[in-house]
């Protein structure tokens, strides 16, 4: 099967709201929700013991366009949306494919992943 959308849920928090938005701007930070066992997506670099990844690339562009810092969160697969939903994290970067199940929860960003 062909796996599409790596980070479908990368601009959640960000555009899905001018409040949300505010939000963020105010507490000076934007908290995402990363796997960090996904490589190349995102993925504890074994000399830093950081998180990296191209998704980590993406969120690190989408906060400072915003002037604001990324806070990187390791959550579970099974937490990405429920993380989301009750504002854990501001959004997900972590492996999210498009399917209409997830576009009702959330808002989803453009596909930046094709495999397959």
């Amino acid at each position: 099967a062909e796996y599409m959308g790596a980070t479908s849920a990368l601009l959640t928090g960000v555009a899905a709201h001018a409040d949300q938005l505010a939000d963020i701007k105010k507490k000076g930070e934007l908290v995402v929700g990363v796997l960090g066992t996904d490589e190349p997506a995102t993925f504890i670099d074994p000399q830093t013991r950081q998180i990296a990844g191209y998704e980590v690339d993406l969120v690190n562009a989408i906060a400072k366009k915003i002037g604001v810092k990324p806070v990187l969160k390791q959550i579970a697969v099974a937490a990405r949306i429920p993380a989301l939903q009750q504002g854990h994290v501001d959004l997900v970067a972590a492996g999210l494919t498009h399917h209409t199940e997830r576009a009702a929860q959330t808002d989803l960003s453009l596909t930046t992943l094709f495999t397959g």
